[in-house]
């Protein structure tokens, strides 16, 4: 468990990994035990050995109490053990209930294609984009993550989601999912602020990074976003909350049977009370 500077904000990281290795995994559940929590982000991890499995799900489910993430192998076989991620969020002076209900869960409208992106915001001034996700529905070969990210061209109100097929023709739909706080809390009469920090990878085949949540900030949420590639492209394997040695959000991809450079990066998302 971990605090923001106010100490009214309690969060927890709660994992879950899979049992038998599979090729694909669909809409495996890890659910906050605490009955005081409500989810409010989380995050999953497949493999990048030997071929490589990616995500093709991250995002919260229906009841507001599990993350739902899925993931799969590409052209080649890789038995994989999905890792699951689920952060739990309690606010002092806020039933579970009333939290829940105040937590805003927004999704776009589903986005087609071979290469499908879509964005959402928070829909009001009024509320703080605190964390996102996304999920593919894909047939055939697949389309595999490349993005899940708060957008900075939004102030970091909306999140945006991406993905691609790779070296096979297969469309695909993408759906992204905003959520959101109430900037101003009245049970308890104070003011909610949120804050997005961020680093990049150096160019890799298998980059990755890291980043902290912001001094004095609960975190509630991180993504990724592959940057920069020079051919086939780079998909996400890794998007994953961490509490050691400091909260942070975890981010990293690689490139699948065909050479191919990238960047990444990564964001952490907090809040605090003040």
């Amino acid at each position: 468990m971990f605090h923001d500077a106010s100490g009214l904000v309690t969060v927890g990281v709660y994992e879950l990994k899979g049992g038998s290795p599979q090729s694909i995994w669909t809409e495996a559940k890890v659910r906050v035990p605490d009955p005081d929590m409500i989810v409010i982000g989380g995050g999953a991890t497949g493999t990048n050995w030997p071929e490589g499995a990616y995500l093709t799900a991250s995002y919260p489910d229906w009841d507001k109490k599990a993350w739902v993430v899925s993931s799969k192998d590409h052209i080649n076989r890789n038995e994989h053990i999905l890792t699951a991620y689920a952060i739990g969020l309690k606010i002092r002076g806020i039933s579970a209930y009333d939290l829940a209900d105040m937590v805003k869960i927004s999704p776009s409208s589903n986005v087609y294609g071979q290469y499908p992106s879509a964005e959402i915001g928070v829909g009001s001034n009024d509320y703080a984009l605190v964390g996102g996700g996304f999920r593919i529905d894909w047939q055939g070969w697949g389309n595999m993550a490349t993005a899940s990210y708060p957008n900075p061209q939004s102030g970091y109100n909306s999140w945006v989601a991406s993905s691609k097929d790779h070296l096979h023709v297969s469309p695909a739909s993408i759906t992204s999912y905003a959520i959101g706080l109430p900037r101003w809390l009245p049970q308890i009469g104070r003011s909610l602020q949120a804050r997005t920090t961020t680093a990049a990878s150096f160019e890799s085949n298998k980059p990755g990074v890291d980043i902290d949540v912001e001094d004095g900030f609960a975190l509630t949420g991180g993504g990724g976003l592959v940057e920069r590639h020079n051919g086939a492209g780079n998909l996400i394997w890794k998007m994953a909350p961490r509490i050691h040695p400091n909260p942070g959000f975890d981010v990293a991809s690689k490139e699948h049977n065909q050479p191919d450079t990238a960047t990444i990066r990564a964001y952490a998302l907090g809040i605090r009370i003040v």
